[in-house]
């Protein structure tokens, strides 16, 4: 097969060679690249690592096909899943290579084969999120029966077994938080007192976390007005030294909580909850609201609250779609799965009255979501014969849900098309949105022939990153067992890429971090930089520096207010590149990195990921945060409660670097 390869390579040698001449005359294809490029494969797979130049091979092998095989443009589709990855294919082919192709995303390409079947009267509903609003709270004078619904779904989706939502330096916190401590002793002894203190005071939701140290401290947030008042559960020890440990550590989370301009009340095992926040607040002259429970419920204090619920119930559904399943396999889930909780069942039962409530106002209103168009495609696909393209190619095919798969699949077989599928398993993180990693890894299985079997290309050549860097995250990623085998090389070298740099305190991590830029700027001022972190909120440590502003996604150092800085998520940050990358957050917890909080509690519902395959996700997501940088990788490292993952790194002989 290789020969076969080789000799098409040489038969268009000179086309190969300057196929990039017009637009860019230094960009050229690596023998990898021409593979790909020339091959004629009824299924392909391309492997292609980060910074590869993955869309630079499908635009080369584009073009080729229009070329030199004299492929029609109509007969080819090449689909990615955002617009944005839609958008930079568009400029690359239609701009650049003058290749009038179709470019399109799963959703709008599914739209395409529909909208003709469809009557015209039908439009896309885009209001989910709101129509979940209006079945629990609109229409619950009329059916009352949602309001134990809601409650139901509430119980469950802030229940004291989940993981605590949000962080202690979070400053967007809207709604009531409280907890009390472990889930047994606050189902034991304050059940009852829990309830009447929602009731009288209209708080409808329960937190809980430990501390990530000592494992017996919790804590919560209870805003009441303008008022935050950040509380200590504690279980306080036996052992005299125990309780000097917890005496300074109270001390100092006290000190946490005034840097922030919070209250602080401490609550030990054994008070009376109520009694001691109404004192509390008292003493403080804090108002505590008394108000009906379900009134304050539907009220403004607890707008974000339940637009975190509604959209989340909304996720839910697409993701069970997604899935493939339907009303039916409700039933199935519940009387089929042995491992399904009483309070789970209870719980999948509300919301299949809320997915029935939610199809049939698409019915009655003439309407299709997106998840539907995909559906309706593979089934208008299987029952009538329809012009499709002959070539498929599927950018970042890792992210394949299934009944996206379906999708393609049936397309390929009903069209008799080629089809080609660029991805990296290694950089598989979307598995909370419904994506399947082991479509891709097993693609050998799904898309095979009795003539032909599949084809797996690797371009292996990355133009991002240094040797060193490739071969410490490479090393690192295969740590996850399944992960797909391959070596990356690059020209470029550079000594020691990773620094670890450690911080012991919220002070001394700002400290740190204005010494990495300074370093930076004083090093290269036109560098661009980017801050990443596992969660939106690991940038508040900066927001009350002067020497910072924030806006959205651009951060101004005002002592270089020229330097160019941004700030991103790792999952927002995927396929970009950076001159050079901080990594904000790296400590142990659950809103460290790896992180096991719960960001979807209903996910579980839909996906059963051991906790082996949800570590193995966050090491995807190390991985391509290591890899978005074009020469050095900063990690700002607790020094008392460092990441697993930083600990691994050590092993790879990664640099101390200290400021």
């Amino acid at each position: 097969m290789n020969d076969l390869y080789d000799i098409k390579i040489e038969k268009h040698k000179s086309y190969l060679e300057h196929i990039f001449e017009p637009i860019d005359s230094n960009l050229k294809l690596d023998l990898d690249q021409k593979k790909v490029v020339v091959s004629s494969d009824k299924f392909a797979m391309v492997i292609a690592g980060a910074g590869c130049g993955k869309t630079t091979t499908m635009s080369a092998k584009v073009k080729f096909l229009i070329e030199c095989e004299k492929v029609l443009p109509s007969d080819i589709l090449v689909i990615s899943y955002t617009n944005q990855a839609v958008n930079e294919l568009k400029q690359q082919l239609h701009q650049r290579f003058q290749c009038p192709i179709l470019i399109s995303t799963f959703h709008h390409y599914a739209y395409h084969l529909v909208k003709q079947s469809l009557e015209d009267s039908i439009t896309v509903f885009t209001k989910g999120e709101e129509l979940v609003c209006d079945y629990y709270l609109s229409t619950v004078q009329n059916y009352p029966e949602r309001k134990q619904e809601l409650l139901i779904l509430l119980k469950y989706y802030f229940s004291t077994d989940l993981l605590f939502k949000t962080s202690i330096y979070m400053q967007c916190m809207k709604e009531y938080f409280f907890s009390c401590g472990k889930k047994k002793y606050l189902e034991d002894n304050y059940r009852h007192e829990w309830a009447q203190f929602v009731d009288n005071y209209g708080l409808s939701i329960k937190y809980y976390a430990y501390h990530n140290q000592t494992h017996t401290h919790f804590f919560c947030m209870l805003k009441l007005g303008t008022d935050e008042i950040y509380i200590d559960y504690i279980d306080l020890p036996s052992s005299f030294y125990k309780k000097i440990q917890f005496s300074h550590e109270v001390k100092k989370r006290k000190h946490q909580a005034e840097i922030y301009h919070f209250h602080y009340l401490v609550i030990e095992k054994g008070d009376a909850i109520e009694e001691k926040i109404i004192n509390y607040c008292q003493e403080n002259h804090i108002v505590m609201p008394r108000v009906p429970s379900w009134e304050s419920f539907c009220t403004s204090t607890q707008k974000s609250t339940l637009k975190l619920l509604f959209r989340d119930l909304y996720q839910f559904i697409l993701l069970w779609k997604r899935r493939g399943w339907t009303e039916h396999d409700f039933d199935y889930r519940i009387n089929n799965n042995p491992n399904l909780s009483l309070k789970n069942q209870e719980v999948l039962k509300t919301i299949k009255k809320l997915y029935q409530y939610y199809q049939y106002y698409l019915q009655n209103n003439h309407q299709v979501d997106f998840e539907d168009m995909i559906h309706l495609a593979t089934q208008r696909l299987k029952e009538n014969d329809i012009t499709l393209p002959k070539y498929i190619i599927v950018d970042e095919y890792q992210d394949i849900s299934y009944d996206r798969f379906l999708f393609l699949k049936t397309m390929v077989e009903k069209g008799n098309a080629k089809v080609t599928v660029v991805g990296d398993d290694w950089q598989s993180i979307y598995s909370f949105a419904g994506s399947d990693i082991q479509l891709f890894t097993q693609f050998s299985r799904t898309f095979s022939s009795e003539k032909q079997e599949p084809q797996i290309f690797r371009i292996q050549k990355t133009y991002r990153n240094s040797q060193e860097l490739i071969d410490i995250a490479g090393a690192f990623i295969m740590k996850n067992k399944k992960q797909i085998q391959k070596k990356l090389v690059s020209t470029k070298r550079l000594e020691n890429p990773i620094f670890l740099v450690y911080y012991r305190s919220l002070k001394d991590k700002l400290k740190k971090l204005i010494s990495i830029l300074n370093k930076i700027y004083k090093t290269n001022p036109n560098d661009k930089v980017l801050l990443l972190s596992r969660f939106h909120h690991d940038i508040s440590f900066i927001k009350n520096s002067k020497l910072f502003s924030v806006n959205q996604e651009h951060i101004l150092y005002h002592n270089y207010p020229h330097m160019h800085i941004d700030f991103m998520t790792i999952h927002a940050a995927k396929g970009l590149g950076y001159d050079q990358v901080v990594i904000l957050n790296n400590e142990d917890g659950i809103y460290g990195f790896p992180s096991f909080k719960e960001s979807q509690p209903f996910l579980k519902l839909v996906f059963n990921s051991t906790q082996e395959e949800l570590l193995n996700e966050e090491r995807r997501l190390f991985y391509v945060a290591l890899t978005r940088t074009k020469n050095y990788v900063y990690l700002l490292v607790s020094k008392e409660n460092p990441s697993i993952f930083i600990e691994e790194l050590k092993n790879e002989n990664v640099s101390h670097l200290r400021l």
